[in-house]
């Protein structure tokens, strides 16, 4: 079953999602809406929160411990950024 749950976000990625898709209903800046594929055993509240759960460990997990703690940028990003006057890390 396919479900859509709408996250309250830190940082404003409405903009850029509706960049890459201009389809995508717009909503509150602070929100951010999300698919979710869920089994059909999912009945009660209990068990969304607990398969919620589950997909958002296994996709924290899937990332990887390479990834770096502090990021840094390269001369080219910083190059790249400076030309659309904003230079940042991103969501870290």
């Amino acid at each position: 079953m396919k479900v859509y749950i709408q996250i309250k976000s830190a940082g404003n990625r409405s903009a850029a999602r509706r960049a890459e898709n201009p389809f995508t209903p717009k909503t509150p800046d602070h929100l951010a809406r999300v698919p979710y594929e869920l089994p059909d055993s999912v009945s009660t509240l209990r068990e969304l929160i607990a398969a919620l759960v589950r997909i958002e460990v296994s996709r924290y997990n899937e990332k990887g411990v390479d990834r770096q703690l502090i990021p840094f940028l390269t001369g080219e990003e910083i190059r790249e950024q400076a030309e659309t006057g904003r230079v940042g890390f991103g969501r870290i």
